[in-house]
């Protein structure tokens, strides 16, 4: 058996290693377009504040792929796959043949239609290269504008304040975090910020970056306008779906998928942020990691079922640690126990039969595992018990 894998983040990984664990004889072929091989994408804001040089994002290195008989190769973008004749191409009428294939082809950065998008100095964050870019144009006194008052843009502006750059997020909502924080936690984590130096515009869209061949500023549609030396946008991400459109392969907002991971051509799965979104959690490590998981079962012969995953993020912010997941009823439509003070913002959001549903912990993650636990099992507590869990008990 000869199985094929167009990406090699998480995704990809994972599926890699669940095959060889169910096949240990057949052969694996994976292709990147990227030089490195599997690295994290979670660490390329500590590589713009330049806590880390690109060996130490590398997860994988040339060893394990070897460990595994992991055919890999880099900087080979796959052009066009051919389902008839069950094999995809490369570069320079190179080809290559499959029994099963995987699309683990991720997402790309979604870049909004302002005028002037396409300038010099206008950046997004995906991949190391872009890493790269952004490092040239960072440094002490320059204006960065941020597009976008989310993960991404928070935890980049960060870096970009230790590299010594005037970061100012521009967000069209009110709040930041808007999927992981509600008004009142998102209150307390910009007062924080802002004691760090950030400076925020909020309920702002934007409507012109200016400038010559490259950027100078950005123009709002409240008519303030910013100086800047670059812009990044942080505007969320688009399945890279394209690759499997032009192959005929269902798409909708990414390529559909039915609980195997099995796309709607023979022996073609496709797994991570390149999937409809679904119940699947579009955007997370743990989302892409569990479908690969799935995925590499069953095209090894297994018979996986992905389940419902509960989207839940744990990260810090410029140091401040986050963990949201399921739903953090942000219009407080649902019940909800509530601690905060001394930094810390702790929130277990409960449905109307007295199930937990969703949690925001700000500034203290004891009990994480816990939350998480309950939220996935879907038991009704009573309030003093959601009161233990939240104060960090069992």
């Amino acid at each position: 058996m000869r199985y094929a894998i167009i990406g090699n983040g998480v995704a990809g990984i994972t599926a890699a290693q669940a095959i060889r664990e169910a096949d240990p004889a057949g052969d694996i072929v994976m292709f990147t377009s990227e030089a490195l091989p599997f690295y994290s994408r979670i660490r390329l804001i500590d590589y713009l504040a330049d806590r880390v040089d690109e060996s130490g994002l590398v997860l994988r290195k040339a060893q394990w792929y070897a460990d595994n008989r992991v055919e890999l190769h880099l900087e080979t973008p796959i052009l066009k796959v051919a389902p008839q004749q069950r094999e995809v191409l490369a570069a320079a009428g190179r080809r290559f043949a499959y029994d099963r294939l995987l699309f683990a082809t991720g997402a790309v950065p979604m870049r909004p239609p302002i005028p002037g998008v396409d300038r010099q100095g206008v950046f997004t964050l995906r991949t190391v290269a872009d890493g790269r870019r952004i490092r040239a144009a960072a440094g002490q006194g320059k204006k960065a504008v941020l597009i976008g008052g989310g993960v991404l843009g928070l935890e980049a502006g960060w870096s970009l304040l230790q590299q010594g750059c005037e970061v100012t997020v521009v967000e069209v909502i009110d709040r930041l975090l808007p999927r992981q924080m509600d008004t009142r936690g998102s209150l307390l984590l910009r007062q924080k910020l802002q004691g760090m130096g950030f400076r925020f515009l909020l309920g702002e869209q934007c409507r012109e970056l200016s400038g010559g061949d490259r950027v100078a500023g950005v123009r709002l549609e409240s008519g303030k306008e910013l100086a800047a030396d670059f812009v990044l946008i942080s505007a969320g991400i688009i399945p890279a779906e394209q690759l499997a459109a032009e192959a005929g392969i269902a798409v909708r907002r990414g390529i559909v998928v039915d609980e195997r991971m099995r796309t709607s051509a023979p022996d073609i799965y496709a797994a991570g942020d390149c999937v409809q979104c679904g119940s699947h959690g579009a955007g997370l490590w743990s989302s892409a990691m569990e479908m690969g998981r799935v995925a590499g079962v069953n095209m090894a012969g297994g018979e996986e079922v992905i389940g419902n995953i509960v989207p839940a993020s744990t990260l810090k912010v410029a140091g401040v640690p986050l963990f949201s997941v399921g739903r953090i009823d942000a219009d407080g439509e649902l019940s909800a126990e509530v601690v905060a003070g001394d930094g810390r913002y702790r929130k277990l959001v409960f449905d109307g039969a007295g199930r937990p549903v969703g949690a925001i912990l700000f500034g203290d993650l004891a009990g994480r595992r816990q939350i998480a636990e309950a939220i996935g099992g879907g038991k009704a507590l009573s309030r003093e018990e959601g009161q233990r869990l939240l104060a960090g008990g069992q």
